[in-house]
């Protein structure tokens, strides 16, 4: 089973999971965007440009592009870190459950 997000309880339409769907790693413009589809075929888009939104405490594009890009990617997976991000930052809720692909 691929990397996915199994919600806690369901939301409305009985949302129990989320998959992504893509993720936008812009370099240029120092921006990451993530699209993640549920099981309604309903989708949530998350963006971190650079700079932050004012007022907000998420991290920006770049500092999470250089995280990104210097990580060690062996023992959590880039689809494991980005839907950990989300959830920190309060996009979505639940735990991280499935295996690589």
């Amino acid at each position: 089973m691929a990397e996915q997000v199994t919600l806690p309880v369901p939301t409305t339409k009985t949302r129990t999971r989320w998959k992504l769907e893509a993720l936008v790693l812009n370099i240029a413009r120092q921006r990451i965007e993530v699209l993640l589809t549920d099981d309604n075929g309903e989708y949530l888009t998350a963006a971190y440009p650079t700079p932050a939104p004012e007022g907000s405490s998420q991290p920006t594009g770049a500092t999470l592009l250089t995280t990104l890009n210097t990580a060690n990617l062996t023992t959590n997976s880039l689809i494991k870190r980005v839907f950990t991000r989300l959830i920190t930052d309060g996009y979505i809720t639940g735990s991280v459950t499935g295996t690589p692909e």
